[in-house]
């Protein structure tokens, strides 16, 4: 399975970033948000069903990655550099 290329976190809010191809080789991102949290016996859980309370966090997250203005020619598509750029989680300072 594939990593993702970018995380950001603010709070138990978390954006990744994935480059894809098309199939005619063209770069795109995908986007994709989850929640965590512990559950009643206090094992980590992921979620993508949101609250109006995270709502705030997940304007923040799609904002700030917006303006950072990804683009698909700025990826270099090697697995290494893939590989590298997946563990760098951004937290939001806030």
């Amino acid at each position: 399975m594939s990593s993702p290329i970018k995380k950001y976190r603010y709070g138990n809010i978390e954006l990744s970033v994935w480059a894809n191809e098309t199939k005619d080789g063209k770069p795109y991102f995908a986007f994709t948000i989850q929640k965590n949290y512990k559950n009643n016996t206090g094992e980590w859980k992921q979620s993508n069903s949101f609250n109006s309370a995270d709502l705030g966090a997940i304007a923040i997250l799609a904002t700030r990655v917006a303006c950072e203005g990804i683009e698909p020619r700025a990826v270099n598509k090697t697995s290494a550099a893939l590989q590298s750029t997946a563990n760098s989680d951004d937290e939001v300072p806030f």
